[in-house]
């Protein structure tokens, strides 16, 4: 859709902007240093989400990339609990 400005916690204004594209999900993040990417794609099996992640900068050499996998987990295996 369409970029909306929006202000986070800390005062920081961005134009903000998701989209699918197929069976992707894009959020596009645009500020006034640079801009990020993220692409979250659900693997066929439902059991894994990748984020994929790209930063740019005027500021950088290059763009940084990185990936994170998410995978599921059944609702029997217990979460460490908080301090």
């Amino acid at each position: 859709g369409a970029s909306i400005k929006w202000t986070r916690e800390d005062g920081e204004k961005f134009d903000v902007k998701g989209e699918w594209r197929q069976s992707q999900l894009i959020q596009t993040f645009v500020a006034g240093d640079g801009r990020r990417e993220n692409e979250f794609t659900l693997a066929a099996d439902s059991d894994t989400i990748t984020l994929r992640v790209v930063l740019s900068s005027d500021s950088l050499d290059e763009s940084i990339q990185y990936k994170l996998l998410y995978r599921r987990v059944p609702a029997s295996v217990p979460t460490p609990s908080s301090p």
